[in-house]
């Protein structure tokens, strides 16, 4: 009895320095370094004003593409792209209940205004929900996806991140965003993968009440003369942090 007491104790101990492992990964950027890819941001959008178009996401925000200069790369390893995505609620988006998804690439998210809450997920077992597991396929700016087969999820927890937080998300998280609040703006940078390590795919998981609709392969755009006034509102935000201290 004593042995599988031990055994026990000794994979919970083991357990506990796994997880005590993952709620401790470090992020890539500092907040400073945050502050500086702000910076440039600010400017690379006050330059090109009048030629930037948004992209629009059904879970509520609009994108915005930065392109990575040399220096940016040479200061921050391995960093592949800079996007912002921002909630505006004059934006004209018809939110949709997001889908349970993961992500093609590894990145960082620094909430510059605002907040989010979302639910986390795991692989389940037999007592967990089934969701349709869907591939979505990535070729530049097209997408496909394909049926994959029924899998069971874990709900881990619902998690609220502030003003001010650093966001890791790894490709193996399975997340779905529940509420966020308005105006909300981040600020994301995604890194370089190892060269055999696909980012060409991510994952969308249906539930029952879920249909074909729910996966999205293109964006709507919104055209210059509409996207401005929510660029120049990017903007304020991005200078109230590049101001402080």
């Amino acid at each position: 009895m004593n042995i599988i007491k031990n055994t026990f104790l000794l994979i919970a101990i083991l357990l506990n320095v796994k997880l005590q492992a993952m709620n401790t990964i470090k992020s890539r950027i500092t907040p400073a370094g945050f502050k500086e890819l702000a910076t440039y941001t600010q400017s690379f959008l006050q330059e090109h004003m009048d030629k930037l178009a948004c992209q629009k996401n059904e879970s509520g925000f609009v994108r915005i593409n930065v392109p990575v200069s040399k220096t940016i790369k040479s200061n921050f390893d391995g960093i592949e792209k800079v996007r912002l995505n921002y909630w505006s609620p004059v934006a004209g988006v018809t939110i949709r209940p997001e889908s349970i998804h993961t992500h093609p690439n590894y990145f960082e998210s620094f909430i510059i205004n605002g907040g989010y809450s979302h639910a986390v997920y795991q692989p389940g077992d037999k007592k967990n929900k089934m969701f349709d597991l869907y591939r979505i396929l990535k070729n530049n700016d097209e997408k496909s996806f394909a049926f994959i087969g029924r899998t069971k999820l874990k709900h881990v927890k619902d998690e609220s991140v502030e003003k001010g937080s650093i966001v890791i998300f790894n490709k193996d998280l399975i997340h779905k965003v529940l509420a966020t609040q308005p105006e909300t703006l981040t600020l994301n940078a995604t890194f370089n993968a190892p060269k055999d390590e696909d980012q060409s795919s991510y994952n969308v998981y249906l539930s029952k009440k879920g249909t074909l609709d729910d996966i999205r392969t293109t964006r709507d755009i919104i055209v210059n003369n509409k996207s401005k006034p929510l660029i120049q509102e990017i903007v304020t935000y991005l200078s109230q942090l590049t101001k402080t201290t």
